[in-house]
């Protein structure tokens, strides 16, 4: 079998067109064409990325009598470029969706027990736990979907370069835009609560409303941009979420034991945002320089 057919099989079991393959490898997709036709020969540069990217060896390519039965076991993941950017935005706005229900969560609690009394404040934690239950089942699909994704090689796609940078330029843009609305926003909070001189929830539901917002855009750009990330920053960032899952779950004792042991529901939420943040925060001093 000679290597152009096997390049040609390798491609078509990784449901790969011929336009997605020349993308990877930077040529046009006639010189695809030649190749698997055996018209003309990769460059040596060229079949070590074909290699790397199908996960066989060169010796596999180059000698004529190697099977190609054995092709079904060797071929990698799907590589269908459009594919692994549909799905891995779809993984980044679900995930980032999920903590967005959740601070949502907090908001609709907050503004039921405004109506109930101090004994009853827990009855608007159902909701909040809801929210939660939904999220947590979120992070653990998308999640590990989009750790099958982190194995895909980003960087063999011809236009790598200057999709890294549109993705940091609208990185940068999102998180300047985010931290300005939540500064303005919790002004606004401080500067009514003030005013009202009260202990009315709406306000306080109001800014988790709008942070809610910020963090969303925050996590979505974040999680898109990994796809750029070489294999360390990777792992560092799982490190990173590891530490902001540990402050979320210490919240969530935090909350239980303050609202069951001293009754203080309607207080003992500022835990979550307070926690988070700080897991976001320890996150970025500690693997953000190496990202």
């Amino acid at each position: 079998m000679s290597c152009g057919s096997k390049i040609r099989d390798l491609r078509k079991n990784n449901n790969m067109t011929q336009e997605n393959f020349a993308d990877y490898l930077g040529v046009s997709r006639q010189a695809i064409s030649k190749w698997e036709s055996d018209e003309s020969f990769p460059e040596t540069e060229k079949l070590i990325k074909i290699a790397n990217l199908f996960n066989v060896s060169i010796d596999y390519l180059l000698k004529d009598n190697e099977s190609s039965e054995i092709i079904k076991e060797l071929v990698a993941p799907n590589y269908d470029v459009l594919k692994f950017k549909r799905d891995h935005n779809l993984c980044a706005f679900m995930i980032a969706f999920g903590v967005f229900l959740i601070l949502n969560g907090l908001s609709i609690m907050l503004l039921i027990s405004s109506f109930l009394e101090e004994e009853k404040y827990f009855i608007s934690t159902i909701p909040f736990f809801i929210f939660l239950a939904i999220s947590v089942g979120i992070f653990i699909y998308f999640g590990m979907k989009l750790d099958a994704l982190s194995k895909f090689d980003y960087s063999l796609i011809k236009s790598y370069k200057e999709e890294n940078e549109k993705e940091k330029r609208w990185l940068t843009l999102t998180l300047t835009f985010s931290t300005v609305l939540v500064l303005i926003n919790l002004l606004i909070l401080i500067t009514i609560l003030s005013l009202l001189n009260n202990e009315d929830s709406w306000p306080i539901c109001i800014f988790l409303t709008v942070l809610s917002i910020s963090v969303f855009g925050y996590i979505y750009m974040g999680i898109r941009i990994s796809k750029f990330k070489n294999e360390e920053a990777k792992n560092n960032e799982k490190k990173g979420e590891f530490i902001v899952s540990a402050c979320a779950i210490l919240a969530v004792i935090i909350y239980l034991g303050c609202g069951f042991i001293f009754e203080l529901w309607h207080i003992a939420w500022v835990v979550f945002p307070i926690l988070i943040l700080f897991g976001v925060f320890l996150k970025t001093i500690i693997y953000g320089k190496n990202e």
